[in-house]
Formats: C-alpha cells, sequence, structure tokens
C-alpha cells in the first residue's frame, strides 16, 4: 500500500512539472530601433538617426535620438519581462522609460570612460534598465525625454512565455521579419539593423530528461534501500537460528565465549554413572570400591575374564514373588563371594535399596 501511494505521488509530481514546463516556457525577442513595432512622434523633426558606429547594438549599428519635449518613441508587446539597451556616453547623458504607468530615469553615463573620450559614447551597449516578473497581459513601453536630457532609443528585448510546445509563426513588414521558431530553441525578432537573441532556459527535451533522470535515480536508490535492508534482516536471522536452543547450564557462564563464539552447552543427565543407584550397587556385591571421578585416589580395580554361561542364582535377599538374577561372577566363571561387607564409601542402609 505504502509503494502505491510513493508511486501515485511519484507520478503525480512529474505530470505537475511537465505541465509546467510544457505550458511556461520562456522565449526572449529583441526588437531594434528601425523595426515598425516602434512608433516615433513627432516622425518628421522630433527624432534623428545616428551614424553608424560600433557602440550600438543591432545589425545597423545606430540609434534613435531626441531632445524634443514632446518627442515620444512608443512600444507594445505582451510578455512577462522587458529589457532596455543603450550605450554609455562620457558626459552626463539620461533617459526616461515608463512602462504602462511607471516612470524610471536611465542613467547612461559612463562612470569610468577612457581619459581621451570625445562625443561619441564610450560603452558599448548592454542591458542599462529591466522589468521583471510582469503580468502576461499587453504592456505598452514609451521612451521620452522627461525629467532626463536626452530620448534614446536602441534596441528593446522582452520574454514571452510559450503557450504551447511548438508554435512557428511568422510576420512580415516594412521594416523587417519577426519569427518564432520551436519552444526552446533560439529565436526572436529583428529587422534589417536587428540582432537574434538566445531564448532563456533549457529546451522542454532537455527539462523532461533532467526530471526523468532524477527521478529514475531516486527510485534507484530505494530499491537498494530495500534490497540492503532485506539482506541485513535475513543475516540476523540466519545468526539467531545458529544458536537458537542452546544455553550455558551455568548462569555465571556468559553465552558468548572469549573467541566471540556462541556457548554451546549439551543436555547432561540428571544422574550420573557414578552415582547410579544400580552401579553402586553392583559394585558393592562385587565388593569393589566405588569410583568416583575427579576424586583424589580413587581407583577402579576391576578386572575382566572371558565370559563364560553359568546358571542363575537367586537373589541373596530373596523375596516372593523373586526372579531369578544373573550373578555377575558366574558370568565370568568364577564362584560367588562371600557375603557382602559393608562399604565405607557407600552406606548401602541409607539408599533406597535398604530401605
Amino acid at each position: 500500500m505504502k509503494w502505491t501511494l510513493f508511486s501515485l505521488w511519484t507520478v503525480s509530481v512529474l505530470v505537475c512539472f511537465l505541465k509546467s514546463v510544457v505550458g511556461q516556457t520562456e522565449r526572449n525577442v529583441t526588437v531594434d530601433d528601425q523595426s515598425p513595432a516602434i512608433t516615433y512622434a513627432p516622425s518628421s523633426t522630433g527624432w534623428t538617426l545616428t551614424e553608424p558606429g560600433e557602440w550600438d547594438a543591432g545589425d545597423g549599428r545606430a540609434h534613435m535620438l531626441s531632445q524634443e519635449a514632446d518627442a515620444v518613441a512608443t512600444f507594445t508587446f505582451t510578455g512577462v519581462a522587458f529589457y532596455y539597451w543603450a550605450a554609455m556616453w562620457p558626459y552626463p547623458v539620461s533617459t526616461t522609460v515608463t512602462i504602462d504607468d511607471t516612470s524610471v530615469v536611465v542613467n547612461l553615463t559612463d562612470p569610468s570612460p577612457p581619459p581621451d573620450a570625445g562625443l561619441p559614447p564610450s560603452r558599448q551597449s548592454s542591458i542599462l534598465y529591466g522589468a521583471t516578473n510582469l503580468s502576461n497581459t499587453t504592456h505598452t513601453v514609451r521612451i521620452t525625454v522627461g525629467s532626463a536630457s536626452f530620448a534614446i532609443v536602441d534596441f528593446f528585448t522582452y520574454t514571452v512565455l510559450e503557450a504551447t510546445p511548438t508554435t512557428t509563426t511568422s510576420r512580415q513588414g516594412g521594416g523587417g521579419t519577426a519569427t518564432a521558431t520551436k519552444t526552446g530553441e533560439s529565436s526572436g525578432a529583428s529587422d534589417t539593423s536587428g540582432v537574434a537573441s538566445p531564448s532563456k532556459g533549457l529546451s522542454t527535451a532537455v527539462k523532461v530528461g533532467i526530471a526523468v533522470a532524477v527521478i529514475g535515480f531516486l527510485l534507484l536508490l530505494l530499491v537498494l534501500f530495500f534490497i540492503l535492508r532485506w539482506l541485513k534482516r535475513r543475516k540476523e536471522e540466519a545468526n539467531k537460528s545458529m544458536v537458537a536452543g542452546f544455553h550455558s547450564p551455568d548462569p555465571n557462564i556468559s553465552g558468548v565465549s572469549g573467541m566471540g563464539h556462541p556457548n554451546i552447552s549439551l543436555p547432561m543427565s540428571q544422574t550420573s554413572m557414578w552415582t547410579d543407584p544400580d552401579y553402586v550397587e553392583a559394585n558393592r556385591r562385587m565388593n569393589l570400591p566405588v569410583a568416583f571421578p575427579y576424586q583424589a585416589g580413587s581407583r577402579s580395580s576391576v578386572r575382566l575374564v572371558p565370559p563364560e554361561t553359568n546358571d542363575p542364582r537367586l537373589s541373596d535377599v530373596p523375596s516372593p514373588g523373586a526372579q531369578a538374577v544373573h550373578d555377575i561372577y558366574n558370568f565370568y566363571g568364577q564362584p560367588a563371594p562371600p557375603p557382602a561387607r559393608p562399604n565405607p564409601t557407600y552406606n548401602y542402609y541409607n539408599s533406597s535399596y535398604g530401605r
């Protein structure tokens, strides 16, 4: 059941991730100052196209410039981010950028110009202002003089969200062509003096591959964990079964030897052979000392001779219904011994046979 819930959770996360990747792939679009998407007003006298130089962005290497108070350049786009490009000058220059209702004065002054700098820009065009995390709706950008000194338009970049994994559109106007290619690949909008901007982020195929690889790696780690855990339990059960049923008769003895092996104790008889009544009685009848092991000075004088078959005789103390027993001495061809003498090593009358 746990594995099923984990699988469902993994699939849900993967589906959500793929959905976000496919539905929200970002793509950058660039627009040069000569693109028909930008409207300049007043168009005849308000704006000037500068001479080409190495400082500006785009293929034309030029920018639009105005010092008129009523000069305005308008650009409309649908996306989630906007970036303003411009060169920097070795003297005070600024421009006003307005996105929807938010205006910002962008400083275009080079903070460290070269000593021999003149009137041209001293630093190449780059992103000097950006607005991100915009709502994915239509936005209007206006470039004006405002409280600044100039209105300068060189290069724009805006970010769009791809709604489908694969789209191909083409739009051609008097100033240029805008083209959108496969999601995640390099794409952009350019005109005769524009450049293409690489798209942001990885392609959909790469993201899907990374997601699948990560999930596969996590699943592999999970499988290895369960295998190692199973092997460990199996080894513990095998070790337990080896010592099951064995215990030391002495509670003071540890269950493990000094070599690290379990002490195995064999079951012992309740009555030892050396104290068995039958054994003691047989020795008494033969008038032999009872041999007790581990006793200093104890010896056994039993002498074995080839056996002979003799008739049995009755017990020394006959009783009603008594059965004939074999005399141990008759088996070996020896006469019956004299009456038994008290054995100092065994008290016959205190045993169960004398009662």
